[in-house]
């Protein structure tokens, strides 16, 4: 029963892992729309310092304000580049271990 057991898991794993590989391909497009997001982040951020000027309208304090809290946001989404490249690796190298792994002998008569 644990050999049966065994074998339905790997493959409700091998499942898993084919599912997740195509899904691999919208976490790619995910990754690069995060990466835009960073220049989109920086090039705020060379806008903010053309911005610093006398305040003079509380339009451009509301704009200088979220433009602070960008630049402050965006180690954090550098992170989760960096993260979701790494859980990409991961998935690939398991799924590779698990189609490589030979199938458990059969079990004597």
């Amino acid at each position: 029963k644990l050999l049966l057991l065994l074998l339905l898991l790997k493959e409700l794993l091998l499942m898993m892992m084919q599912l997740l590989l195509l899904g691999l391909e919208s976490l790619l497009v995910l990754v690069l729309e995060l990466d835009l997001l960073l220049v989109l982040v920086l090039v705020l951020r060379g806008l903010l310092v053309e911005a610093e000027q006398p305040p003079g309208v509380a339009k451009g304090r509301i704009l200088g304000r979220l433009l602070v809290l960008l630049v402050r946001v965006e180690p954090l989404l550098r992170l989760l580049v960096q993260l979701l490249l790494l859980l990409m690796l991961l998935l690939l190298d398991v799924s590779a271990v698990v189609r490589v792994t030979p199938p458990p002998p059969p079990p004597p008569p």
